[in-house]
């Protein structure tokens, strides 16, 4: 489910971040991947991957250096 926002006509309104939170969601699942397996994959935290599936915009996209 992607959160959207209400305008005052009734239309939905739905950020570039949520569509890419939602695929991500729906493509990980798909691929039977938890955050955590998706993450090391990726070479991201979780915290990564969890704020891109909320949709957050300025989520780091980079390597997870800590990791490292």
């Amino acid at each position: 489910m992607v959160a959207s926002s209400v305008t005052q006509s009734g239309i939905r309104r739905v950020t570039s971040w949520q569509l890419v939170g939602a695929q991500l969601r729906h493509f990980r699942q798909l691929a039977g991947l938890t955050q955590a397996a998706l993450a090391e994959q990726a070479g991201v935290g979780e915290d990564t991957i969890a704020s891109i599936r909320a949709g957050a915009t300025g989520a780091p996209v980079g390597p997870d250096r800590s990791a490292r």
